[in-house]
């Protein structure tokens, strides 16, 4: 066991008067462990949020490149279908005849 420690539960168990550096020595304790947590809560929270966050731009710009991708696709689609429909009805010449 720490010394201090078991200095301190010497002391609590003998007397409930405590010395001003005992409580300046519980309450930095205190103080550090809550510091501590909360230090770990916020790093927790933070990590989350940035994993969140992450995770939500990455889906978002997958949307938008399959919406881009669908676009084109349809306006390729569309431009081979309207082309072959001009093809078919002679609007367009074909000039590299071979021969």
């Amino acid at each position: 066991m720490i010394p201090w420690i078991n200095i301190l539960v010497v002391r609590y168990r003998s007397s409930f008067e405590w010395s001003s550096c005992e409580k300046e020595l519980i309450f930095a304790i205190f103080v550090f462990l809550i510091d501590l947590y909360l230090k770990f809560v916020i790093c927790f929270l933070l990590y989350f949020f940035i994993l969140f966050s992450r995770c939500i731009l990455v889906s978002i710009v997958q949307l938008e490149f399959q919406f881009y991708n669908s676009i084109k696709v349809t306006l390729f689609t569309m431009f081979n279908f309207i082309f072959a429909l001009l093809f078919l009805s002679n609007k367009i010449k074909y000039v590299g005849r071979i021969g």
